[in-house]
C-alpha cells in the first residue's frame, strides 16, 4: 500500500511532476489493483456560499464558472489554478487505471444545486470532463450520506468506480435538479436521522467546522475495504463478509444513540508544516491518490486526510 497526502508528508506535493510520473510508472508497472483517487475539494465547497451570514473564504467558482472564476488575482487565483491541475491529473490517473486493467475510486461532495440563498456552487460533477471519464469507462457513479456511516454531519457524497460490486448500490446515476437547480435526486431529500446533526457551517473553538469532516468515518472506512476487496473475490471476499445482519443492525444503533449524545473532543486533524499557500481557513490538500498494492494478490487501501470541504 502507498498512500500519497502532503497533510502527512510535505514530500507528498503532487504538484511535482517527478511525483506523479514516479505514481504512474508504477501504475504501467502493475504494482496496483485499485486507486482511491480523492482531488482537493475546499475551492468547490459549498460552506462558501455562506459567507454573508458567516466571515470566511468567498466564493472562487461556481456552476457557471467551475474552473474559477476568470477575474481572480494573486492567492485566490493560485489556489484555483493548482487545484484545477490537481483534478486534471486524477483525470489522467483514472485513464491509466484503466489502460493497465486497474480499478479506481474517485470521491468529492454531492452537487445539491442552488443554495438556499439562491447561490449556485460549483461541484466535479458539472464538469464534461468527468461525464466523460465516466462514459468512456462505463464507471458506476453513486451517492451516499456519510452519516449513515458515523459520521456527525449528513456530509453528502458521491463516488465514480470502476468496480464492479457498485452497480448494484442504491442511488445510481448523475445528480438530478429541476428547472430552478433545486436538488431532486438521486439521494432522498433527507438522510432520515431524527436528531441533530452537525453543521459544517462558521467556525467552532477557532477552526473552521468543515476541517474536522475531512476525515472518513471508521465505518465508512470499513466498508470501502469490502468495496475493494470485493474485486479480488473468493474466499477473501467472504472472509470480509462474515459479519452477520444481526451485528450490522447492533452497530447502526448503537451509532444512532451515539450521535444523539454529546461528543467527546476527538484528535485533531493533522495540519501540514508549510502554511505558505494557506488563506482565511483554507487547506493546502494536495493529495490525489492513495494507491493499493497487493500483497500475494489481496489489496489494500490508503484513506485520505485532506482538506476541509
Amino acid at each position: 500500500m502507498r498512500e500519497v497526502d502532503i497533510e502527512r508528508n510535505e514530500a507528498d506535493d503532487l504538484l511535482q511532476q517527478q511525483l506523479r510520473e514516479e505514481i504512474w510508472d508504477e501504475l504501467r508497472q502493475g504494482k496496483y489493483d485499485v486507486v482511491v483517487v480523492t482531488p482537493p475539494c475546499n475551492s468547490f465547497s459549498r460552506a462558501m456560499c455562506n459567507t454573508h451570514a458567516t466571515p470566511g473564504p468567498v466564493p472562487v467558482r461556481n456552476v457557471y464558472y467551475p474552473w474559477g472564476f476568470p477575474w481572480l488575482t494573486g492567492n485566490n487565483k493560485q489556489l484555483v489554478t493548482d487545484h484545477n491541475f490537481l483534478l486534471t491529473q486524477c483525470f489522467t490517473t483514472m485513464d491509466v487505471c484503466m489502460e493497465m486493467g486497474c480499478d479506481f475510486l474517485f470521491e468529492d461532495p454531492e452537487d445539491l444545486g442552488v443554495t438556499s440563498t439562491g447561490e449556485h456552487p460549483a461541484s466535479v460533477w458539472q464538469l464534461e470532463q468527468m461525464w466523460k471519464l465516466v462514459d468512456i469507462h462505463q464507471a458506476t457513479t453513486f451517492a451516499i450520506y456519510q452519516c449513515h456511516f458515523g459520521a456527525q454531519s449528513p456530509k453528502p457524497t458521491r463516488f465514480v468506480t470502476s468496480i464492479q460490486l457498485a452497480k448494484s448500490f442504491p442511488c445510481q446515476g448523475w445528480p438530478q435538479f429541476d428547472e430552478l437547480r433545486n436538488y431532486l435526486g438521486q439521494l432522498p431529500q433527507s438522510c432520515s436521522h431524527k436528531f441533530l446533526t452537525r453543521k459544517l457551517i462558521g467556525k467552532e473553538k477557532g477552526k473552521w467546522k468543515t476541517a474536522d469532516s475531512a476525515a472518513y468515518p471508521p465505518p465508512l472506512c470499513k466498508w470501502f475495504a469490502q468495496l475493494i476487496v470485493s474485486r479480488v473475490g473468493g474466499e477473501a471476499f467472504e472472509l470480509c463478509h462474515q459479519i452477520t445482519a444481526e451485528e450490522q443492525a447492533s452497530e447502526i444503533g448503537q451509532q444512532t444513540i451515539a450521535d444523539k449524545e454529546p461528543r467527546a473532543e476527538g484528535t485533531e486533524p493533522p495540519q501540514a508544516t508549510n502554511d505558505s499557500r494557506r488563506q482565511a481557513g483554507w487547506h493546502r490538500s494536495r493529495k490525489f491518490s492513495a494507491v493499493a498494492s497487493r500483497p500475494k494478490g489481496f489489496a489494500g487501501v490508503g484513506w485520505k486526510y485532506e482538506g476541509a470541504c
